[in-house]
């Protein structure tokens, strides 16, 4: 059985945020005991002294997490500026946490905590793995795809990359027991008699001509079919066009399913895109379209399938959602509706908890292996 307890506050002096957190998950818990924990927080907080407070009152329990573009529970809805704790407790569920250092330089480090995280789970594959990251420092893709060799593809990798609010202004954190880090990973396994669904939905339809990037070297892509990137989107868009985040990037799949990804900069001499989470040369691609209508639609589509493939009879213990800081801006003053929509398709017997990133994890389709998406939103429901 698993038992889910959230605390979640927006008191406006930190102390008082954290305390209040902390207590309303200590009452939910009931004196069970916190097997593990996810911690999201705004990004301009005191980052060391909220894990300090949190280690304290929960000091022999892993808790991984970061800095957000918002937060969301049952208890306050959408925030914009809090402190939200989840915590986990089964008598019968394992759970194990790993934190991956510097994994833009070394990317066998992800490896060697696929290895780490199945020896805590007694030798056991996991059953569900959350993964924060950076979308900031290296590739994420790289991160997720070694989990997934070391863990199997049909394991679901669920979560994002850390995010601040307003963009620039902070600094993304990832946080792993007490301590920060920027250039790091950390993940949460667990193990044990779990059901669980996946869903991911992007909103976005891909529009006019296929491209190929034929010269990237990840984050910036230089050329697609063999001319400037940016030539590629003002074919479509306009010889004026700056503004690209109402067109990210479509890469098509050769099955027909396609991730998407975020163009954050250009460079108007070398015309070229820099764009979060990273492609490849041969990648084929798109520009992509949404409405405000869309990302509703989108959400409503997503809780939807979540809870159609969950077993027939149950009910979730928990739906954990992670949905892109693009869509947040994109929906403006309107972006709490995106999770009232999840939490009123739920109902309010089950909570939903989730937080804004910059780039979203999970399978495109079940049993399918786990990628990197940006302007997204993907969903696990679990009991």
């Amino acid at each position: 059985m698993l038992r889910i307890a959230i605390g979640h506050s927006a008191d406006i002096d930190q102390d008082r945020a954290v305390s209040e957190a902390i207590e309303q998950a200590k009452r939910k818990l009931g004196g069970a005991e916190a097997k593990a924990g996810i911690l999201f927080s705004a990004s301009a907080l005191d980052h060391p002294a909220v894990l300090a407070e949190v280690g304290r009152a929960f000091p022999d329990t892993p808790i991984v997490g970061c800095t957000t573009a918002g937060e969301a529970s049952p208890a306050l809805g959408f925030q914009d500026d809090s402190v939200l704790l989840l915590l986990f407790s089964s008598t019968d569920i394992r759970f194990a946490a790993a934190l991956i250092r510097t994994p833009s330089k070394d990317p066998k480090n992800a490896a060697a905590a696929a290895e780490d995280l199945r020896r805590q789970l007694g030798g056991e594959s996991p059953r569900l793995c959350f993964l924060f990251g950076s979308s900031m420092q290296g590739d994420p893709e790289r991160v997720i795809s070694a989990l997934a060799e070391g863990f199997g593809k049909e394991v679901p990798i669920i979560g994002g990359a850390a995010a601040c609010y307003p963009p620039g202004e902070q600094h993304p954190y990832l946080f792993f027991g007490r301590e920060t880090y920027e250039d790091a990973a950390v993940a949460l396994a667990l193990s044990g008699p779990l059901e669980l669904t996946t869903a991911i939905e992007t909103s976005w339809h891909p529009i006019g001509k296929t491209g190929e990037i034929t010269s990237t070297d990840g984050h910036r892509v230089h050329c697609i079919d063999d001319a400037p990137a940016l030539d590629f989107y003002r074919s479509t868009l306009g010889a004026d066009a700056y503004l690209f985040l109402g067109a990210p990037m479509a890469v098509l799949d050769a099955d027909g399913g396609m991730k998407v990804r975020s163009p954050i900069s250009f460079d108007d001499e070398q015309r070229s895109i820099d764009v979060a989470g990273g492609v490849a040369e041969g990648d084929r691609v798109q520009l992509a379209f949404a409405t405000v209508d869309d990302v509703h639609r989108g959400a409503n589509a997503l809780i939807e399938r979540t809870l159609e493939s969950f077993p027939q009879g149950a009910a979730p213990a928990l739906v954990f959602f992670c949905s892109c800081a693009v869509r947040k801006m994109f929906l403006a003053l309107d972006v709490s509706t995106e999770f009232e929509q999840l939490q009123g398709k739920v109902g309010q017997s089950v909570p939903v908890v989730g937080f804004y990133a910059y780039g979203e994890i999970g399978p495109l389709e079940r049993g399918g292996a786990s990628k990197f998406h940006n302007q997204s939103i993907v969903s696990v429901a679990l009991r």
